[in-house]
């Protein structure tokens, strides 16, 4: 591209906006002049032709050119000099090296003599209006020139080109010689860089002049700061530095910021922890489900940090977390389901710690989960046990701890309250640390070999063997002493042998058989009390000041109010062939003088074969035969032989069981009460209507009720239950209590906590 008068060399390319805004200018100015070729009529008369003999072919260019085809019908032809020029077009100049394709000269530019001359032209007293158009062209002329000068600045701290106007071309900025004052003050009147820093809208159209689209494209030039040596010199020459200032051309760049190497670590454990989070073989054997995955990987997707692992070691809530974890035993659970993730000594790689990143929060959420009764698959275990178990997710669980963990908070204690704090439970727990706390040393290797009897003061090699069977304090010394002598009677003694204290034969033996006796009493022990702290697991976090609790194995009710034991009761609950459900549910109403109607097993089993055999079967046995559609129901009225009695209490459940009064009340007397379909049959069954109608239905209230058709009674203020099996309890004495399990899920339950050890 050819740069107009008294333009510069480049220091840059011309930016594309900049060079659409200078040709839409150029072509502005095409178009302005081509107006003014078609207003003029010619020569005022008596006004003298100019003559341009001599002037160079583009300097009538700006003054006539006027295409033909757009010449209008009703404007006189083009005289044959303007002919002439016309077919004249200008040498195309060489290309500039910095050029870019697509640029293109603009011929309306033309070099600084053929504009000189043109304003040379005007007469000074030429009408107001008369030089418009000459003006215009010369201003627009400038415009493209101080765009390019705008837009080819030197780049910051890079010395510019020196150089000088060529010879021959005009200061850019300046009035040509010999121009006339009108285009002098016209051109004084148009921006120029140093203008533009004081005057914004320098660039603004004169009077009269319209706006022009090229002007709206010209993007706004910040001025460069006083004292800036890179912004172009007045009148648009660039500014050159001194060779011996080249040092501010090129100031030194300040060092690059340091790496917080603690930092990117820790950016790196984030994006391979979530890289394992989405890998399935992350998650085996961990129990929690594809929702529960999903939570973790969401968790971590929105982590800026690790939850565990800082400066490339555990965090203090991650040893506190790690300590709870191996201390599992005590809540009943098995350490080995949370496999440590231990980090090396030394420093690990981030895939490692990463690896220890995941797998710490998989086994909080894990023991999280199983503290709260997810251990075991009850469906699986039995269709009967229905608890509404409150399973936390992995997003509340670890959002839970990182905000403990990020304000100081025992995380330790945290995560060990997602086990029950109920004191039935609080208490078995007790009781299993105490039992594993009692348990004596382990046995040697080898066993004590058999050898004459020890008495006080003989030696013997078997002395440290006895001592350390005993749990007394290891000695080298083979003496049988005093002290040796009272621990070997205390163990006859508890053994059912005569307490001498003379090692024996019969003691050595006996030494060997006790101890796999105690393993197996203790493991038995255990066993009951871990399945029973696991069954604490399966009700409500709170059970509230107000409930009414059924232990199936016990046989027996509690109603509790305000916290406190109200009334005790005995019941009658299911035969081992149909058992009574385990589950929590709301009691909210009684019926007083009920129909029994028959449950479908029973229906099927009975009195259907004995309808088919005898049509009045159901009737002579005090039943009513209830025929809808194609159905058949069979129904017990009210009265003294009612298999509910006076009385039942209803929370609508799944299972279709009760708690009723019962006609055969002699079944009270007995130890073992399992008679049931399901149901539990109450003693006393009317002041236990006292407690849970509320003070409103005394008994004799009640009892005016018996005998005069059925009315239900809606409880004032709807009361939990529990249908609970506990087979092992501890009394505030702590002596543990032991029961029969008579659904033998005691067994199934011990196999279904085993299968969950990894």
């Amino acid at each position: 591209m050819s740069g107009a008068a008294g333009a510069q060399p480049y220091a840059r390319p011309l930016p594309r906006d900049a060079a659409q805004a200078w040709i839409l200018d150029s072509q502005d100015a095409q178009s302005g002049d081509d107006d003014d070729a078609r207003d003029w009529d010619g020569p005022e008369p008596g006004e003298p032709e100019q003559d341009f003999q001599g002037e160079a072919p583009d300097q009538r260019e700006f003054l006539d050119r006027s295409p033909q085809e757009e010449t209008p019908r009703d404007h006189p032809a083009p005289r044959e000099e303007e002919r002439e020029q016309d077919d004249w077009r200008a040498p195309t100049p060489p290309e500039h090296p910095d050029a870019r394709p697509g640029d293109e000269w603009d011929q309306g530019q033309g070099h600084g003599q053929g504009q000189g001359h043109q304003q040379e032209q005007q007469s000074p007293d030429a009408p107001d209006g008369a030089d418009n158009g000459d003006m215009q062209q010369t201003r627009r002329m400038d415009r493209s020139q101080q765009i390019i000068t705008l837009y080819h600045e030197p780049e910051p701290n890079r010395t510019p080109l020196p150089h000088a106007p060529a010879p021959g071309q005009t200061q850019a900025g300046a009035p040509p010689a010999g121009a006339s004052p009108d285009v002098t003050a016209s051109i004084s009147r148009a921006p120029s860089a140093d203008a533009g820093r004081d005057a914004p809208d320098a660039a603004a159209p004169l009077p009269g002049e319209m706006p022009r689209a090229a002007d709206a494209m010209r993007p706004t030039i910040a001025p460069p700061e006083a004292g800036d040596a890179s912004a172009p010199a007045p009148g648009g020459q660039t500014a050159s530095l001194p060779n011996d200032n080249a040092a501010q051309a090129f100031p030194e760049l300040p060092p690059p910021p340091e790496v917080d190497a603690n930092a990117l670590l820790a950016d790196t454990i984030l994006l391979q922890a979530r890289a394992l989070l989405d890998a399935p073989a992350t998650f085996a054997g961990s129990r929690l489900d594809a929702a529960q995955q999903a939570e973790l990987r969401k968790f971590y997707a929105e982590r800026t940090a690790p939850l565990w692992i800082g400066r490339g070691q555990w965090t203090a809530a991650a040893r506190a977390v790690q300590d709870k974890l191996e201390r599992a035993w005590e809540e009943g659970m098995e350490p080995a389901d949370y496999p440590a993730a231990g980090l090396p000594a030394v420093a690990a790689s981030p895939d490692v710690l990463a690896a220890a990143e995941v797998r710490q929060s998989v086994n909080a959420v894990k023991y999280a989960r199983d503290a709260s009764g997810g251990r075991i698959d009850l469906p699986r275990l039995s269709r009967l046990i229905t608890p509404k178990l409150d399973l936390p997710g992995a997003a509340s669980v670890l959002g839970r701890l990182a905000d403990a963990s990020a304000h100081n908070g025992d995380v330790a204690a945290l995560l060990g309250d997602y086990n029950p704090k109920h004191p039935g439970y609080l208490a078995l727990r007790g009781k299993l640390i105490e039992l594993r706390a009692a348990r004596p040393p382990e046995p040697p290797t080898a066993r004590i070999p058999d050898g004459p009897a020890l008495r006080v003061g003989m030696s013997d090699p078997r002395v440290s063997l006895v001592r350390s069977r005993l749990g007394l304090t290891p000695s080298e010394d083979v003496l049988y002493d005093s002290e040796l002598a009272a621990a070997v009677a205390g163990f006859q003694r508890r053994s059912g042998l005569k307490p001498t204290g003379v090692l024996t034969r019969q003691t050595v033996v006996a030494m060997a058989g006790d101890r796999v006796r105690f393993d197996q009493l203790a493991a038995q022990d255990e066993a009951a009390l871990i399945v029973n702290m696991e069954r604490w697991r399966w009700l409500p976090r709170e059970l509230g000041p107000n409930y009414i609790f059924v232990n199936i194995p016990e046989y027996r009710m509690r109603v509790v109010r305000d916290g406190h034991l109200a009334h005790e009761a005995r019941v009658v609950v299911g035969k081992a062939e149909t058992p009574t459900p385990v589950f929590s549910d709301t009691m909210q109403y009684a019926v007083v003088n009920p129909y029994w109607n028959v449950p479908p097993s029973i229906l099927k089993k009975e009195f259907l074969p004995g309808l088919a055999r005898d049509p009045n079967y159901a009737a002579r046995r005090g039943y009513e035969v209830v025929r809808r559609g194609n159905s058949i129901h069979v129904r017990q009225p009210p009265g003294e032989r009612n298999a509910l009695g006076h009385i039942k209490f209803m929370f609508p459940n799944d299972h279709a069981v009760y708690l009723h009064d019962t006609p055969s009340r002699a079944l009270f007397g007995r130890d073992r009460r399992a008679f049931s379909h399901g149901c539990v049959r109450v003693d006393n069954p009317l002041r236990f209507a006292e407690l849970v109608l509320g003070p409103q239905w005394p008994q004799t209230r009640i009892r005016k009720l018996i005998g005069r058709g059925e009315r239900t009674v809606r409880l004032q203020e709807p009361l939990p239950i529990h249908l609970a099996y506990f087979t092992a309890s501890v009394d505030a004495a702590g002596k543990l209590h032991a029961r029969e399990d008579i659904y033998g899920l005691d067994r199934r339950m011990q196999a279904a906590l085993g299968q969950t050890r990894r």
